[in-house]
């Protein structure tokens, strides 16, 4: 008798992105926003953020090889070698699209000498990656820190998403950069660090 066929398991390519990375007291912060906004909106409204997993992407990678990986820690390192750390401030809140029904909910930073910093990694990150064979991003880089992505059906007018989120105050210190990993579950996105790369020039 033969034996029985067992299904084969599949391993994907992890699903990778680069991202500034954000102090204990950032996340804090975030984490309590959270919970300020949503107590203002219907339980089921929105799916937002876990607790700990914001971030403040630089480049999304998308599906990537194993094999491409040490390529990318290589050029973080070297970004990150000649960049100093800097300070960013929390700016007007917003969503996405910006006409048209709102599918996430986002805190946008301040236009200040650290946001122009987080501009020019971003920038040398970009020419770095297509230096390696990634294609061009066609999108302007717009940093934000997602808060919530709105599910469908009936919720909260977004005038009260702005007047909720407005008083979000907060200053934090950039100190890294991180290669990621995003895990899809039903939940919501867990993130996982691969890589991280201290600033450390002057």
């Amino acid at each position: 008798m033969s034996a029985e066929k067992q299904p084969l398991s599949v391993v994907l390519p992890p699903r990778l992105f680069i991202a500034a990375g954000l102090p204990a007291s950032a996340q804090e912060f975030l984490d309590g926003t959270v919970q300020s906004v949503a107590a203002q909106w219907p339980a089921t409204a929105v799916r937002w953020t876990a607790s700990g997993h914001h971030h403040l992407t630089l480049r999304f990678l998308g599906d990537t090889e194993a094999a491409r990986v040490p390529a990318l820690t290589r050029l973080v390192d070297g970004i990150a070698t000649a960049a100093a750390p800097f300070q960013l401030k929390l700016g007007s809140p917003g969503v996405f699209p910006a006409n048209g029904p709102a599918k996430v909910l986002w805190m946008g930073l301040r236009p200040d000498a650290g946001e122009a910093q987080l501009r020019l990694l971003q920038q040398q990150l970009e020419r770095g990656l297509q230096n390696l064979d990634w294609a061009a991003e066609t999108r302007p880089y717009r940093p934000h820190l997602t808060l919530g992505r709105v599910r469908a059906g009936p919720h909260q007018p977004l005038h009260d998403w702005h007047r909720a989120a407005a008083a979000a105050t907060h200053s934090f210190r950039v100190t890294e950069i991180l290669l990621m990993h995003s895990e899809l579950h039903p939940a919501g996105a867990r993130y996982k660090r691969v890589h991280s790369a201290p600033l450390v020039g002057t």
